[in-house]
């Protein structure tokens, strides 16, 4: 079997950073207020304004972060960088598509169809998304460890 690849001190700071960015922005999405207890539909509609919202700011910061990184001093970073920004570009997209249906069509349905698959990438942030062993052996203390979705 091949040796156990072995983190360097700028691949682990590299690799917090990385992971800092992912955890903002499953933070950013799972302490949105969600629309509980609600009584009309226009208080539906706002309660899901704010999700959405808050979501495509959360998924946005995430990617700013990400992009603003510097060179990835550990194997595939890059390549993790790209897939994690593609990845929370489809879900913004997503978010701001369905608030834009919402706004003509019923908050609930939209909602339903919508907000299950934003919460699924805060869940499963690396889904799709190769992390190699460099990148796993840097990425071993909490600050990556600690992330929901983070390859055990």
């Amino acid at each position: 079997p091949p040796a156990p690849a072995s983190a360097t001190p700028e691949g682990v700071a590299w690799m917090n950073q990385f992971c800092a960015a992912v955890r903002d922005v499953q933070l950013g999405i799972w302490q949105v207020p969600v629309a509980d207890g609600v009584d009309s539909p226009e208080e539906l509609r706002a309660a899901a304004r704010r999700m959405f919202d808050g979501a495509a700011a959360a998924l946005a910061a995430g990617t700013e972060r990400l992009t603003a990184l510097a060179d990835p001093p550990v194997d595939g970073g890059a390549a993790a960088v790209r897939g994690l920004t593609d990845r929370f570009g489809t879900a913004r997209r997503q978010v701001e598509e369905g608030r834009a249906r919402m706004e003509h069509g019923d908050p609930g349905t939209v909602l339903d169809a919508t907000w299950p698959k934003v919460v699924a990438v805060a869940a499963r942030p690396f889904e799709g998304v190769d992390l190699t062993a460099g990148m796993r052996a840097a990425g071993d203390g909490p600050g990556c460890a600690g992330i929901a979705g983070w390859p055990r």
